[in-house]
């Protein structure tokens, strides 16, 4: 009887969040919209996720701009963690790797230094999404 009363309440949980549209933007990764909270995260487009994974999004936090080429993804995010700083994350789908955050200045030598990152063009999330 409890059980089913919670249920019916609609009790919301970190796994409770509902995804809205999503972009798969390269090897398996795809940029999705909360509905519940308007904010955009880095998430796997295929497997089992876990809690943290779900409410925070691979780069532990919500993301505000995001590119991507046929290797990394570079994302300016927002911490979900008190503690942590904004900044770019970059993530390397070739192994995984997420490196970050970087201060703009320090982005910006980062993809001076790595010949792979020159392409990349970061767009506000909601345009990715159009």
């Amino acid at each position: 009887m409890v059980a089913g009363s919670m249920a019916a309440a609609g009790c919301m949980g970190a796994g409770d969040i509902v995804p809205g549209p999503s972009k798969k933007l390269v090897a398996g990764y795809c940029l999705e919209l909360d509905r519940e909270f308007g904010d955009y995260r880095l998430q796997k487009c295929w497997g089992e996720r876990d809690l943290v994974t779900d409410a925070f999004g691979l780069f532990h936090g919500t993301v505000q701009q995001i590119g991507w080429n046929g290797r990394y993804i570079a994302g300016w995010r927002t911490p979900g963690f008190g503690g942590d700083r904004a900044g770019w994350m970059v993530l390397d789908t070739s192994d995984g790797r997420i490196e970050g955050p970087f201060s703009q200045s320090a982005f910006d030598s980062l993809k001076a230094d790595r010949p792979a990152l020159h392409g990349i063009v970061t767009s506000p999330c909601r345009d990715v999404l159009r």
